[in-house]
Parts: C-alpha cells; sequence; structure tokens
C-alpha cells in the first residue's frame, strides 16, 4: 500500500513512557506492516538487516519486550508478525479498493439501489489521450486496476467465503448484489481477539494462562468459530466461568486450559451447559481460592513464600500457586517481601508476565525450570 490511514496522536498514546528502542521498533513494524499489505515475517536475521540493527540479538531483545506488552501490541502468528489494528485496517483498505475498482467498471458509484451506474459525462476531443486514442478517465480506471493487482498480497491467497445470511441492504438491491465474504484477515483478528479475551479470563479466575498463539492454536479456535459462529465464543467463556468443575473449584481434579476448551468435542459440551454449575448444598458453597481463606494465609510465614515463589514464579506468575500477580490489588504476598525481591518491577499485575529484562532472561532459562 502505497498510502495507509495512521493516528500519531493514538501512537504517542498508546506508547506514552515506552523506551526509545521499543517505540521505534514497533513503529518500524507498523510502518512495513502496511507496506506490505500484511504482516511481517518473523525472520530476526533479515528484519535486523531491513531495520539497521548492526546485532540480531539487539533486535530479538527488543522485539521479546514487545511480545510481553501483549497482543494487542504484536503477536506472532503462522511465522508472521502482526498487529491486530493494523491487519483490520489493510482489510478495510482493500475492501475499498476493491469496491473502487468494481464502481469504475461500471462507470461509476451506482447512484441509487437499483444498480443503475452515474451518467459518464461528455469525452472533449482534449481529453482522449493522443497516443491510444483512449479518453483519459478511462485511462484513470485502468490504472488504479492494473495499480490494485500490482499489490495483490502475496502472503494471503483468495478471500474464503462464508456463507452468512444476506443483509437488508442485499435483499433491496436483488440477487446480483455482492455477497458479504469473512475474508482470512477477519478470521485471524477473530481468532486473535479470542485467544486475549481468554487470557484475561484465566488471568481473572485462577486457570493456566497462555502465553503464545500456537498455529494449532490458531486453527483450533478458527475451527470452533466457523462451526459456531463468532458470537459463540463469549457464551462459551461464560459458562466456563460459571462452571466450578472447569475452574477446577471441585474434589475433581481438572483445572480447563485453552487447548482443552478449542478442541472440537469439548467446545459444543460447554456451550450446551454439560459443566453447569450445581445448586451447593445448605451446609456448603462454592469453594473458594485457597488465598482468600484468612486462616489458610495466615499460616504461610515469609520462609515459605520464598519458596513458593522461588519455584513457581519462572516467568509468568502462576495465581493457582501464589494469588494474584505483585501490584495487583488483591495480590496477598507480605509487602516487605515484594520490596525485598522487587517483585513489583519484575512481574505486569494485570497480565501476571514477566517484564523487560526480566522476561529475557526467563525466556534464555526456560528449559531449567523447576517442575511443580
Amino acid at each position: 500500500m502505497k498510502l495507509a490511514v495512521f493516528s500519531p496522536a493514538d501512537f504517542f498514546e498508546r506508547t506514552e513512557g515506552w523506551p526509545a528502542d521499543e517505540r521505534g521498533l514497533y513503529l518500524m513494524i507498523l510502518l512495513k506492516m502496511h507496506a506490505r499489505s500484511g504482516g511481517l515475517p518473523d525472520c530476526d536475521a533479515e528484519n535486523a538487516r531491513m531495520f539497521g540493527f548492526k546485532d540480531v540479538r539487539t533486535l530479538k531483545a527488543i522485539k521479546s519486550r514487545l511480545l510481553a506488552r501483549g497482543p494487542d501490541v504484536i503477536a506472532v502468528i503462522d511465522g508472521l508478525i502482526v498487529n491486530p489494528r493494523a491487519l483490520r485496517e489493510i482489510a478495510e483498505a482493500k475492501a475499498r479498493r476493491s469496491a473502487s475498482v468494481e464502481h469504475g467498471k461500471k462507470g461509476g458509484r451506482p447512484s441509487s439501489c437499483t444498480g443503475e451506474a452515474n451518467p459518464i459525462p461528455d469525452r472533449s476531443p482534449s481529453d482522449l489521450n493522443p497516443i491510444s486514442g483512449r479518453s483519459s478517465i478511462d485511462l484513470t480506471c485502468n490504472d488504479v486496476k492494473n495499480q490494485c493487482v500490482g499489490e495483490t498480497l502475496h502472503l494471503h491467497t483468495t478471500p474464503t467465503p462464508i456463507d452468512t445470511p444476506p443483509t437488508p441492504g442485499d435483499r433491496e438491491c436483488g440477487a446480483d448484489a455482492p455477497k458479504r465474504v469473512r475474508r482470512v484477515d477477519d478470521l485471524r483478528l477473530e481468532a486473535l481477539e479470542a485467544f486475549k479475551q481468554f487470557a484475561d479470563l484465566a488471568l481473572r479466575v485462577g486457570l493456566p494462562v497462555p502465553a503464545t498463539l500456537t498455529p494449532q492454536r490458531d486453527k483450533a479456535i478458527r475451527a470452533r468459530l466457523r462451526e459456531h459462529g463468532p458470537d459463540s465464543w463469549g457464551l462459551a467463556l461464560a459458562a466456563v466461568e460459571a462452571s466450578d468443575f472447569l475452574l477446577g473449584r471441585t474434589e475433581a481434579i481438572f483445572r480447563l486450559s485453552l487447548d482443552w476448551l478449542a478442541g472440537p468435542k469439548n467446545y459444543p459440551k460447554v456451550l450446551e451447559g454439560n459443566y453447569a454449575r450445581k445448586a451447593p448444598s445448605a451446609c456448603t458453597g462454592p469453594a473458594k481460592p485457597w488465598w482468600d481463606d484468612t486462616e489458610k494465609l495466615a499460616a504461610v510465614t515469609s520462609d515459605q513464600w520464598r519458596g513458593s515463589i522461588a519455584k513457581h514464579a519462572n516467568g509468568i506468575w502462576p495465581i493457582d500457586k501464589l494469588g494474584p500477580p505483585p501490584g495487583h490489588r488483591d495480590c496477598r504476598v507480605p509487602a516487605a517481601l515484594i520490596a525485598e525481591l522487587d517483585l513489583a518491577a519484575k512481574y505486569d499485575p494485570s497480565t501476571g508476565f514477566a517484564r523487560g529484562a526480566w522476561a529475557i532472561e526467563h525466556k534464555r532459562c526456560h528449559a531449567a525450570e523447576v517442575p511443580l
């Protein structure tokens, strides 16, 4: 794309307080995505050369910090570095360009729902090209068409049509009106948004928080959204949050994960309410997380806190083991211990992910983590 819609105000508001190197790489990734009309291949060596980094390790370190900021900044999907908003804006620009080309073929934008094109203005001899004999209007339309064809994405295939009911506008315009299709980019954005919604739910209720949208997870989520509709994901997450069994709050040793939920056999069962919460008995209520039990919490000593943090907090703060992360309003770790171990600087209070250099160090040592 030669031209792109870019909001400097939104960019500076989103990156306020970021280090200059993160802001610079983030801006270059966004601009390169618009230039390519799609995602950027996740090749550190090639990207370091293209963006002017002398050392590939410098690029990797900055990219790791951007990934730690969450999938709404950048994410790696199917080997491509993507930004959800940029993908959405690119898809919208392609749709507008395709519509302009179709209107150009018919002689102009339809003046009404009847499909009649606007009349072509009279062409004087001065409007004709002296070499080809065609009018400047025809040349402009062809140039636009050629330009659009020349900018066709080499990263994406032809849009996959999905049967959708016709809109009121389609019924009024007749059978010849173009049907709405959901493009590959739309499905990719829906899968990324679904992944983010599950991560937010997992952090809130104490389920395992997925760190990466792998190709297998992306494929499974897309398949469930195609089978049951994009609105079904929100219904499934609501059913999960209302189920003591899926949240691991029953005597059964089970806790739901993203991979389990996106399974072809499990997803419809959740939607159908097979795991709905049963009415509590007269003598017992729903189980509470251990950190909300005053007696259990008071029995934990500082040495036990230190040992549990050293054992379980390896790059991602495990809520089921240690409660909400440092800095969170419900964090149960003693304030003196948070200051002593500098935990507030090491972990993001909203996601539980390690931050900055701490995140990079734990990724290097991930294979040597202490088993639970």
